[in-house]
């Protein structure tokens, strides 16, 4: 018998508690069961593609079985892309702590382009991971359309940054909440905005599309 109600909405909020905690849980033990630095891509892949189903509309998607298959299906294409995201964020990383020692011009100017890069690196960090799981791509395509669809919704972007920060505003006072909704729920926050952006890129595109013929037409 399908409660209704308040006592449905309990439930109902009881369920996708107990649905992000064992997804982050499985995040956590396959990062480490890849030593992290080879399970930390793969297994946030999995997490992600887990969300997708998600806001899809399959809720009822088997969880273990659905992230250990995303997590050796896609293993080596999601470790290629991550190499690159965490040797170019290092290297930023790097460039922001030498330039900000001195106050010479170039080093200034050095400073600022290192910002701008970095601006782009996380617009592509937000959207990386649902690009990957809804698009069949090639390594670099998924860095260039993840760059690509945050440029194209700049204040959408800005939105699920703040979102981003208030969730971890939130786990920073209650840190005993990081083990079980850290990973997950920023996931499904992310793959709930590029769904948003991805469904607005296929509306214009279909839009040009009907257009495009009485556009030949007149001319």
């Amino acid at each position: 018998m399908e409660l209704s109600g308040f006592y449905g909405l309990v439930y109902k909020a009881c369920v996708w508690i107990m649905r992000l905690a064992y997804v982050n849980i499985l995040w956590i033990a396959f990062t480490l069961l890849g030593l992290v630095i080879f399970g930390l891509g793969p297994a946030t892949s999995a997490m992600f593609s887990i969300s997708r189903k998600w806001i899809m509309g399959e809720e009822s998607v088997p969880i273990f079985r659905t992230f250990l298959a995303q997590f050796r299906a896609d293993f080596r294409k999601i470790f290629y892309v991550s190499a690159i995201l965490f040797s170019v964020g290092t290297l930023l990383v790097a460039n922001l702590m030498f330039f900000t020692k001195g106050d010479v011009l170039l080093l200034q100017i050095a400073k600022v382009l290192t910002v701008n890069v970095a601006i782009v690196y996380g617009i592509i960090l937000i959207y990386i991971f649902p690009v990957f799981c809804h698009f069949e791509l090639k390594t670099l395509q998924y860095l260039k359309q993840s760059f690509f669809i945050g440029f194209l919704h700049p204040a959408f972007t800005l939105f699920l940054v703040l979102g981003l920060l208030g969730m971890g505003f939130v786990f920073l006072k209650v840190p005993g909440l990081m083990l079980f909704f850290s990973g997950s729920s920023f996931s499904l926050w992310l793959t709930w905005g590029a769904h948003k952006a991805f469904r607005k890129l296929e509306s214009k595109k279909d839009r040009l599309r009907v257009a495009a013929p009485s556009n030949r037409t007149a001319s």
